[in-house]
């Protein structure tokens, strides 16, 4: 439909001038918050989405001003505004949002929060602001707790934050990994230094998963692998009191 993405592609490019104009063209008599919640596409991602995603504030005003659209309007997937700025790394946006009402505990259908994708992204000045507005830092989704997203990706200075913000180390969810595990098998060169800081938090070192029933099983895993970094993860095990004689694996 010719008119959706003329709205959409409005919403990208921050022009408000034109997404004025197109509501109030098609508008048939409903309104303009339902005529510009009709342009959503049929992931039921519309106009709010977009300009979120691409920081135009301009345009997120007008919507949730003067339009009354939800500000914690979800797509097809779960995504909301807030989900979206904080994947792009949109700080200005996501502050906006959340001074708007943006739930900061909004999740998709995987249980994936703002905090979630802040948190592998690296991006501390949003994880803190997410965490002061009460974002869930034990949060549970498909892909494990916020920590063990930084864990995986290396970010030292998230993961720092989250546990400073009593981030439980040893938490996982179903069959993932514990972020201990997951530093151990990421292969980064910090992997070291974030299995040091988790240790240090109080990372049980014999813990582990059904696929990893110890942390000496993922790291002969990660040897096998070539994973930089053993020997030293190894003794930083063995001194916080490994099993170095597990044999389940």
């Amino acid at each position: 439909m010719e008119s959706r993405r003329e709205a959409i592609s409005a919403a990208i490019d921050g022009d408000l001038n034109r997404l004025k104009e197109l509501v109030v063209e098609y508008d048939d008599g409903r309104g303009l918050a339902d005529t510009v919640m009709s342009f959503n596409n049929e992931n039921g991602r519309g106009a709010i989405h977009y300009a979120a995603a691409k920081g135009k504030l301009n345009v997120l005003d007008y919507l949730i001003e003067d339009l009354g659209i939800d500000v914690n309007l979800k797509d097809e997937r779960g995504d909301s505004p807030l989900l979206h700025a904080t994947f792009q790394g949109n700080m200005n946006t996501v502050q906006y949002l959340l001074g708007k009402g943006a739930d900061p505990n909004t999740s998709d259908c995987k249980g994936y929060t703002p905090l979630h994708s802040a948190s592998a992204k690296g991006y501390t000045e949003i994880l803190t602001l997410l965490l002061s507005r009460g974002a869930d830092v034990n949060a549970f989704s498909d892909f494990g707790t916020p920590l063990e997203m930084a864990a995986g990706e290396g970010h030292l200075e998230a993961m720092q934050i989250l546990l400073d913000h009593n981030a439980n180390p040893n938490l996982f969810c179903s069959h993932l990994f514990t972020p201990l595990t997951t530093s151990i098998l990421s292969g980064l060169p910090q992997s070291v230094r974030c299995v040091k800081l988790l240790l240090e938090a109080g990372a049980d070192p014999n813990s582990g998963t059904h696929d990893f029933p110890s942390l000496i099983a993922a790291v002969a895993v990660a040897v096998a692998s070539a994973v930089e970094g053993l020997t030293t993860i190894l003794k930083l095990l063995i001194q916080a009191g490994a099993n170095p004689d597990v044999t389940n694996f």
